[in-house]
Formats: C-alpha cells, sequence, structure tokens
C-alpha cells in the first residue's frame, strides 16, 4: 500500500478482482485523494456495495482530472 501512495504522478489505477469490500472504503478513499492526477480508475469485480460507493463518490468529485471510472459487479 505504500508504494501506491507515494507515486503521487499515477494517471491510471487498475485495482479490479482485489477482493476490496465497502469496509475497506477508507482506504480506497485515501488512495483516491492522493492523486491529483488521475485520470483512469477500474474497480470492478470487487465487493463494494451502494454504501461503499457513495462514500468513494464524495473524494471522486474532488478529483478534476478523472476521464473514465470502471465498475462492473457481476
Amino acid at each position: 500500500m505504500d508504494e501506491i501512495i507515494t507515486n503521487f504522478k499515477l494517471e491510471s489505477l487498475d485495482i479490479s478482482l482485489n477482493g476490496f469490500e465497502s469496509k475497506h472504503t477508507s482506504y480506497l478513499e485515501l488512495i483516491i485523494s492522493s492523486y491529483r492526477n488521475l485520470k483512469v480508475l477500474n474497480l470492478s469485480h470487487n465487493n463494494i456495495d451502494f454504501t461503499g460507493l457513495i462514500a468513494i463518490s464524495r473524494v471522486l468529485g474532488e478529483n478534476k482530472c478523472l476521464k473514465s471510472l470502471k465498475y462492473a459487479y457481476i
């Protein structure tokens, strides 16, 4: 996790299929808010429910660079 948080130039982050759950949204919020240059974020195929997505959406609203958000829960 430390390696991810210290790479501030990161533009694309694929954390799909990692088993994240809604209880992990505080970590995801920290990661997302650390990257001002993040353009692509893939959260697909994790166990993040509607409540978790609402929590993440607050911090996503602050990111002015994000162009693509992928979320599929099948």
